[in-house]
């Protein structure tokens, strides 16, 4: 069991890093310079969308289910109870799930949408050094309604990162 586990936790780390590289080598300034490219700019746009979407759904139902199938294993008990649907393995990987893609991603049918609400949040100067990922988690607490003042902490953490970050690099 505990090398289900372990190898479940390096397969998590290889998405993980492979999705990270994704969303950390992308920013607002390269996101500008695809759109200047015509059609082909906005294709490859999609495609990055579309990478970042599936394999960030991919690996948050993988790890909300090995998370939630942890937990159920340690709280198996011998008692012989009929469990309810909110107690069902099921439900719990479902909501872990919902979690974190409420979080991280803007509840949006197609890529022309995540597309468009990302040009229109790197038409802000001030975002142009915000990384990918970072732009899709403050675009989905704008979308979903957050607090405003959450929106602005995101925002201004983002920034400086960014900031951060074209600073180290050069």
């Amino acid at each position: 069991m505990k090398r289900l586990v372990v190898v479940a936790i390096v397969l998590l780390m290889t998405v993980g890093l492979s999705r990270a590289s994704l969303a950390q080598s992308i920013n607002g300034e390269d996101w500008a310079t695809l759109g200047r490219c015509g059609k082909v700019g906005h294709n490859i746009k999609i495609w990055i969308v579309n990478a970042y979407v599936i394999g960030f759904a991919k690996a948050s139902s993988l790890g909300a289910g090995l998370i939630s199938f942890d937990r159920v294993l340690k709280s198996i008990s011998f008692d012989a109870k009929v469990p309810t649907p909110h107690t069902t393995p099921i439900f719990k990987v479902e909501t872990l799930y919902k979690g974190i893609m409420d979080i991280w991603l803007p509840p949006f049918n197609t890529a022309d949408e995540y597309v468009k609400a990302l040009d229109q949040f790197y038409s802000d100067y001030k975002n142009s050094k915000i990384q990918f990922e970072d732009a899709l988690r403050i675009i989905s607490a704008q979308v979903r309604g957050r607090d405003k003042d959450e929106i602005d902490k995101l925002l201004q953490s983002a920034r400086k990162q960014g900031t951060a970050d074209g600073i180290s690099s050069k």
